[in-house]
């Protein structure tokens, strides 16, 4: 288990190790449809299938350690509510689920806007794919280490902001270009969202972990994780009938609404860290002044 001092580049070190699995896997599935039969389907089911249990198994052993959870904490406990009813970290998990729309624009939108509006190769698409997978296998722990507390990471998500609507307005000028240019500029936008997917998946990391309690994180994470899951259920519908639908105005309109998702996660994610201090100074008075008050009548 990592501590709380490790935890966001903990956090960092799965994603790069989920990507790298993800760039192999999409190798894999590549070489399966070049070969294009019915064995070579079968041995990719047939091997995910394995691989899962594979990694159910070495979880088997695996044993989780118990702390005793210190008395201040405990206090915090019996007095403050649960994430359901913790407005300000459910506005966190809100703003912050609007920025993760970003994966589907990478798995979903980029793939059916190469294909129907814009003039670059069918290769290109996976080219896009594996130049991210790359970036973010090299760069995700290093960026994490820019979002070690709120402020930075808010800091980071105004920005990511900006840098997503940038990308959004470049993919836009592909849709009249050439062939050759439009590979070029896909190129750049790759490396153009990368650094805003790295950059909020950092921020995202700090803003699930530092605005919730140290005592309650299994349950302020499970309600965290609500943001992207919601969004990854709309953003197919959404991004059809914003983006393919309207072309260049469609991405105009996306680069806005990262514009205002950016600035909301900030905002609502300096909230609730200010909230939190303001929260955990008095409980901890109101513990110390009883030791107090007998070390000085002994």
């Amino acid at each position: 288990m990592s501590g709380k001092e490790n935890r966001i580049t903990a956090r960092a070190q799965l994603r790069t190790a989920t990507n790298v699995g993800l760039g192999v896997g999409t190798l894999i599935a590549g070489g399966a449809l070049l070969v294009d039969t019915t064995a070579a389907y079968t041995f990719v089911v047939a091997g995910n299938a394995l691989l899962f249990g594979f990694a159910a198994a070495m979880l088997v052993g695996v044993n989780v350690e118990h702390r005793r959870v210190p008395l201040v904490a405990e206090a915090d406990a019996v007095r403050r509510p649960g994430p359901l009813r913790d407005y300000r970290y459910l506005a966190v998990t809100a703003a912050n689920g609007l920025l993760a729309l970003h994966v589907s624009v990478l798995s979903f939108a980029l793939p059916l806007w190469g294909a129907n509006h814009a003039e670059a190769p069918k290769w290109s698409i996976a080219m896009v794919m594996i130049v991210n997978t790359i970036l973010v296998v090299l760069f995700q722990v290093r960026a994490s280490r820019r979002a070690s507390a709120v402020p930075q990471a808010a800091r980071m998500a105004r920005v990511t902001g900006v840098v997503f609507a940038v990308a959004c307005l470049t993919m836009a000028v592909t849709e009249s270009l050439g062939p050759i240019l439009c590979v070029a500029v896909l190129l750049l936008w790759a490396v153009i969202y990368t650094i805003g997917e790295l950059w909020q998946t950092s921020a995202e990391f700090c803003f699930g972990f530092e605005p919730a309690p140290d005592d309650a994180q299994g349950a302020y994470q499970s309600v965290f994780a609500l943001g992207p899951g919601v969004m990854r259920a709309l953003a197919p519908t959404l991004l059809a009938t914003l983006v393919l639908g309207n072309g260049t105005v469609g991405w105009t309109a996306l680069a806005g609404f990262f514009l205002v998702s950016g600035l909301l996660a900030s905002t609502a994610a300096l909230s609730a860290h200010r909230n939190r201090d303001t929260f955990r100074r008095p409980a901890a008075l109101s513990l110390a002044q009883p030791a107090e008050r007998s070390v000085t009548s002994s």
